[in-house]
């Protein structure tokens, strides 16, 4: 399906809005932040914001590898689920 430039336009808008800061607070997995230094498209400060809010995260910062680091920095990409997939799980205290 096409899609013309009022569809990608309202798409992009929407995201604007998206927020789901409120919630990080209460994800009880450990995660792995990753994001390139270098990355103009979404910002460095978005990846700490996020780290912080999670009591349970760790934010990569990749050198030299922008927005698509899953494509650029594959390796490191890789040692960061790897890590996430292996650690101890938090407990959630009911």
């Amino acid at each position: 399906a096409e899609m013309n430039a009022d569809t990608i336009v309202d798409a992009l808008e929407g995201l604007g809005d998206f927020d789901m800061t409120s919630v990080l607070s209460s994800c009880r997995l450990h995660t792995e932040v990753v994001c390139g230094r270098s990355d103009t498209v979404t910002p460095r400060r978005f990846s700490r914001l996020i780290a912080g809010l999670m009591p349970d995260a760790k934010l990569t910062l990749l050198p030299g590898v922008g927005h698509m680091a899953i494509w650029d920095a594959v390796p490191e990409v890789v040692d960061a689920v790897a890590r996430a997939r292996t650690a101890p799980r938090a407990q959630v205290m009911t």
